[in-house]
């Protein structure tokens, strides 16, 4: 990933590997995670470390025994990487030389921390003063003549221990371009035997979000393919999604969903998390790591019949179990989240029959929930805790009004709405937040009607609106962001771990960038086209850009208006009964609060006709832009095909099989509604043969490693959508 048209940073070239502070205070500047250029020269003779030369041995890379395990596990991925490229294995040493035993050496180490760094600097190699005390820093410099009988050295030193982590794997990734999702996408190296350095110094300023990482929401996919007894992700999935974090330059997590230390293979992740450097963090429906599903399980694994789930009526109970959350998690917990929420991810008082009914009175029970936990967690860990609480739906609404305010030492997160946009700009806020005061919740993912799942649908220009309004206000205290089941999302991955390490996203460049990588520099251009055209969303009906259906919403709609053909029940009573959210105008359909291009009165008649006039647009739209792909497939270099089937033609071919399938539902119940038994027949048969023709595909992308990855549909129903259809047309 190299462009030095958007390479930000200064690279000094220094002959001695000596450099003073004026130097080093030029380079204070975020560079793209991916584009430290590593100046590589042509021949031993000029390099200032022989990193490799075929024949002859690699260099050695020397850390200090005391690093953390975290670091010597990143040098480990880092050699992994090397021998990939060079087929070579590099040396490891771990003692200080009076006299070095290796000709060339990479040095890793972390200030404070690395007695090898502390030599070089007592000897006047370098001078680590202005690394010392920054967050998560890195400095990249090479050195000639390190210790007496070596020739030349590449030190990567970290300002603290995931500044080292990030420092050493640029190695490959910027300097011999390895893939630092390789695992999802499978990119191979470049293969080379000559590695020859010549002077270097880079060092990277602190990350502009101090908090960044992701969550494994909605991983019905990831359940089946990697899972365990329990049907959950298993931990050995977890060291690629782990490392892949962390290559992104990622610094917390939240592995799963639903996730409990007390199962043997939750809290290896929850190990393994901490292991790797990551802080581990939960979201906002598991305030201080309980979940509202655990209330049950936790009576009664004391054998006790579980109480009423009331915080008003049994504020003892909740302080018991938080403080049951707290022992078990204080090992392994980075950030701790703090709410009150119901059982499941709704509000508490849907299942707190004694919660009050006025926002005042809801918000004066939030907030002494809030203030008892962090009670809890100064009394166990004292003050110097990472507390953050998220502003979700309901919680949302009662800060809007006025009603909510949050300590200062607490920090806000905020989330996006559908669509991953951000409408903050009417929140009526006059003033960007205090530093740590604000941060954000962001969807690549999202498990509803109107957004993506299965598909990337959420485009680089969104994703820079997104940090233009998080620097506008100041959120940039945490970043979390929604992935799902990873492999379907690393377009979007890797530009918000670009954005949260910079502050901001070009998204021409990152469009060229990343297409030309993944692609080749050929045929970059045409991908970035199909790309766009992906993202302009055909499918989308409303004046606003989150006015749209997905996938899921597409299937959904689908069979719940056949289930309710079948079924005798489309009056309008039965409509508004089963979409309607309130009395007025309000339903479960549109994308925002009040419909702006719904028919004006829907009922199942009006919205039938509604989805045949638009699906039956939009599939000509389709068919246009897959003829285009398909055409572009044949140019895709032969090694990156499988690729951009897997990646770009199957996300596409699901989006547009769905659409069929509605479009041609709604045709089908619009002759049922006319008594054409057989135009509907005709119909419906083709509408499940579109999602029967998307399992077929996915059963392609099953290859190799991938084999089982579509098995597990819990969200995306393409069953039900199958089933409604044969059951209609077993009535007929």
């Amino acid at each position: 990933m190299k462009c030095l048209s958007c390479l930000i940073g200064i690279i000094a070239l220094v002959s001695f590997g000596f450099c003073n502070k004026a130097t080093a205070l030029r380079n204070e500047k975020n560079t793209i995670p991916g584009l430290i250029i590593y100046p590589w020269v042509k021949s031993s003779r000029e390099a200032v470390v022989v990193l490799c030369k075929k024949g002859n041995s690699c260099a050695t890379f020397l850390a200090d025994e005391d690093e953390p395990f975290a670091v010597w596990r990143a040098i480990e991925d880092v050699r992994g990487d090397l021998f990939d490229v060079t087929g070579e294995m590099f040396r490891i040493s771990q003692t200080v030389p009076v006299r070095s035993l290796y000709s060339d050496l990479i040095i890793v180490g972390t200030v404070g921390k690395s007695r090898v760094l502390d030599a070089l600097e007592k000897a006047g190699k370098i001078d680590l003063d202005n690394l010392r005390g920054k967050y998560e820093s890195f400095r990249l410099q090479t050195v000639s003549e390190p210790f007496p009988g070596c020739r030349g050295a590449l030190v990567i030193a970290g300002s603290d221990i995931r500044g080292t982590i990030y420092g050493t794997y640029t190695l490959t990734q910027d300097g011999l371009e390895v893939d630092p999702l390789r695992f999802w996408t499978e990119r191979p190296v470049t293969k080379r035997s000559d590695l020859f350095l010549g002077p270097m110094f880079h060092q990277e300023p602190p990350p502009k979000i101090k908090y960044r990482g992701w969550f494994i929401n909605d991983e019905d996919l990831l359940q089946g393919w990697h899972a365990n007894s329990d049907r959950k992700v298993s931990a050995e999935l977890y060291e690629h999604i782990l490392s892949s974090a962390l290559r992104l330059r990622q610094n917390m997590i939240i592995p799963q969903t639903e996730f409990n230390v007390g199962i043997p293979n939750d809290q290896r992740i929850c190990e393994m998390v901490k292991d790797y450097g990551l802080l581990l963090t939960t979201h906002h429906a598991m305030p201080l790591g309980i979940w509202g599903k655990d209330w049950d399980i936790y009576w009664k694994a004391k054998g006790v019949q579980p109480p009423e789930f009331s915080f008003v009526k049994n504020l003892d109970k909740f302080e018991e179990i938080w403080r049951y959350g707290i022992d078990t998690y204080a090992p392994y917990m980075g950030i701790w989240q703090v709410g009150l929420r119901g059982k499941t991810d709704s509000a508490i008082w849907n299942f707190d029959k004694h919660f009050p009914t006025d926002s005042p009175s809801r918000a004066k029970v939030i907030l002494n929930a809030i203030s008892l936990q962090r009670r809890l967690l100064h009394e166990k860990l004292g003050s110097d805790v990472s507390v953050v609480t998220t502003l979700w739906t309901e919680v949302l609404d009662l800060y809007r009004e006025g009603v909510l305010e949050y300590p200062e030492d607490i920090t806000l997160i905020f989330s996006d709405s559908r669509g991953a946009l951000f409408h903050f700009d009417d929140m009526g806020w006059k003033e960007p937040f205090p530093d740590g005061r604000a941060g954000v919740y962001y969807h690549l993912a999202f498990h509803n009607s109107h957004d993506s799942h299965l598909a990337n649908t959420v485009h680089p220009y969104r994703i820079r609106d997104a940090f233009a309004r998080v620097n506008k206000y100041n959120m940039t205290a945490y970043f979390l962001v929604n992935v799902g089941n990873i492999r379907d999302y690393v377009f979007g991955i890797e530009a918000v771990a670009e954005a949260a390490w910079t502050g901001n996203l070009d998204p021409e460049d990152y469009y060229r960038r990343w297409c030309s990588t993944q692609f080749g520099k050929e045929v970059a251009n045409e991908v970035t086209s199909v790309y766009k055209r992906l993202f302009d969303l055909p499918y989308r009906w409303g004046k606003f850009e989150d006015e749209h259906f997905m996938i899921e919403g597409l299937i959904y709609y689908g069979f719940t208006f056949l289930d309710a053909f079948r079924q005798g029940k489309t009056s309008q009573e039965d409509f508004d009964k089963f979409y309607a959210i309130d009395k007025t105008t309000r339903y479960k359909i549109p994308t925002r609060s009040y419909m702006h291009y719904w028919p004006e009165k829907p009922s199942y008649k009006s919205v039938i006709d509604w989805f045949a006039v638009h699906c039956s647009e939009d599939s000509k739209k389709w068919d246009v832009l897959w003829e285009d792909m398909c055409k572009l497939e044949k140019k895709i270099p032969s090694h990156r095909r499988q690729f951009y089937r897997d990646n770009v033609l199957l996300q596409a071919f699901t989006m547009k099989a769905a659409n069929n399938y509605m479009r041609d539902v709604a045709r089908g119940l619009q002759a049922y509604l006319i008594g054409n038994k057989e135009e509907t027949r005709r119909l419906l048969e083709s509408a499940k043969s579109h999602l029967q023709s998307v399992l077929v595909r996915q059963k392609e992308a099953e290859h190799g490693k991938w084999a089982g990855f579509y098995e597990n549909h819990i969200i995306v129903r393409f069953d039900r959508g199958i089933q409604a259809v044969e059951e209609f047309l077993g009535n007929l």
